[in-house]
C-alpha cells in the first residue's frame, strides 16, 4: 500500500479561517447588526409617531362631528338658569365657558315622554375641551350637567360668530349690533383649535336654516 502526502499539506489557509479573519468577520457582523438595529428602531419610532398622530386625527374628527351636529341644530329657545334668570338661546364667550345653546334633534330611542330639545354647552379647562349636556332645559339650583371629555391636548381655542350682516363677532350676543340685526342665533361659527402635534385647525359650522 502506497501512502502519498497531500499537495496542500503545509498550506496555512487550507484548514479554515485565521484568528484575524474571524475577528474581522465578527467586527463586520457587529457593525451591520448595529446599523440594522438602528434602522429598525427608527422604523419603530416612526410607526409609533404615525400611529399616535392617526389616533389624534381620529379624536379630532370625532370631536368636529359632535360639534357640527350640535351647532347645526341650534334653535331659538331661551332657558332659565338655577336662579330663575333667563339665558339667551345662544351664548358664546371666552376663555373658559365657550358655548351654551339650545338644540333640537335630541334622540329618544326609548320613546320617553320628554322634549326633543336639549341644552348643550362646551367648556375649555387646562388643555381639555368638554361637552356639557343638561337633562332639562329650565334648570333648578341643584341641576348639574353631564360632562364628557371631547378632546385633550389643546393649547388654545378661538371662536368667532357670524351675524346676519355677514360680520364676524368675538362674542354672542354681540356687544354692538347694527339696527335690524337679530341676536337670537348667529348664522355660523368659526372654531380654531391649536392642538398639540397637529397645529392650528380651523372649522366653520353653519346654523341650520341660514345660508
Amino acid at each position: 500500500m502506497i501512502f502519498r502526502q497531500s499537495k496542500n499539506r503545509g498550506n496555512k489557509y487550507s484548514g479554515g479561517f485565521t484568528l484575524i479573519e474571524l475577528l474581522v468577520a465578527v467586527l463586520v457582523f457587529a457593525v451591520i447588526s448595529a446599523l440594522a438595529s438602528g434602522g429598525f428602531n427608527a422604523v419603530l419610532k416612526t410607526a409609533s409617531r404615525s400611529e399616535a398622530q392617526m389616533t389624534r386625527l381620529a379624536e379630532l374628527q370625532k370631536a368636529m362631528v359632535i360639534i357640527a351636529r350640535d351647532v347645526e341644530q341650534a334653535v331659538e329657545r331661551p332657558v332659565r338658569d338655577g336662579f330663575g334668570d333667563t339665558l339667551p338661546p345662544f351664548i358664546g364667550s371666552q376663555p373658559t365657558n365657550l358655548l351654551e345653546f339650545s338644540r333640537t334633534g335630541r334622540g329618544n330611542p326609548g320613546q320617553v315622554a320628554r322634549s326633543h330639545l336639549q341644552r348643550i354647552g362646551y367648556r375649555y379647562e387646562e388643555d381639555i375641551l368638554y361637552r356639557l349636556s343638561w337633562a332639562v332645559l329650565d334648570r333648578a339650583q341643584d341641576t348639574e350637567p353631564n360632562e364628557y371629555e371631547l378632546i385633550k391636548g389643546i393649547n388654545e381655542i378661538e371662536i368667532r360668530y357670524l351675524d346676519s350682516n355677514r360680520e364676524w363677532q368675538d362674542q354672542w350676543p354681540p356687544l354692538l349690533t347694527s339696527p335690524g340685526t337679530s341676536n337670537a342665533l348667529p348664522h355660523g361659527i368659526e372654531i380654531t383649535l391649536d392642538i398639540e402635534g397637529l397645529g392650528s385647525v380651523p372649522r366653520i359650522f353653519r346654523i341650520r336654516g341660514f345660508s
